[in-house]
């Protein structure tokens, strides 16, 4: 066998005993039980009942949204519920970021932001509740205004759902550390 063939067999023979070490990996953790919890099941082991409060007709996309990603996570929305997840202050900006040559804006900056409120509604306690916001910076060509548009929209969905996944990760934890603290 020559330098250059018995290389390349090393090499074959070292990736395929890294990808068998890694499947029996996989398999003993798989087997022993082990599995990630993500928010999915700390929202509903939280909350499994929660009451959605939105402020204003502005912002029924945004509570659509909330409500959808709450119920497929487990959790039933009831205004018979203890706990009160409010959304209020949902503002969405544009604005030029960047100039062309000719004074056009070239690039723009998407800017959503929403404030929230969790309440106990049994103690009348606030216990979590801040502003969250995202931006996006995203080029815009004058001649393609159809496509800009979709473009905007998508941009606008990607941070709804970034906004979406840091309320539902950050009131999860809430419960969690306040059962934590009285343990």
């Amino acid at each position: 066998m020559t330098q250059a063939k018995r290389h390349i067999h090393l090499t074959r023979s070292t990736s395929t005993v890294r990808w068998a070490f890694a499947i029996a990996a996989l398999v003993l953790i798989q087997g022993c039980g082990f599995h990630l919890r993500g928010s999915n099941e700390t929202l509903a082991h939280s909350y499994p009942l929660i009451d959605l409060k939105c402020d204003r007709k502005s912002e029924f996309r945004m509570c659509h949204d909330l409500s959808t990603r709450i119920v497929a996570m487990g959790s039933s929305i009831s205004e018979e519920a203890d706990i009160s997840l409010n959304v209020s202050r949902v503002s969405s900006k544009q604005r030029a970021f960047t100039l062309d040559t000719d004074a056009s804006a070239a690039e723009y900056e998407l800017r959503h932001r929403i404030k929230y409120e969790l309440l106990d509604k049994v103690s009348d306690q606030k216990l979590a509740g801040r502003i969250v916001e995202r931006q996006q910076i995203y080029r815009h060509s004058a001649s393609a205004l159809i496509a800009k548009d979709r473009e905007q929209e998508n941009i606008s969905k990607q941070l709804d759902d970034a906004i979406i996944d840091t309320i539902l990760r950050e009131i999860s934890l809430v419960r969690l550390a306040t059962q934590q603290t009285t343990q």
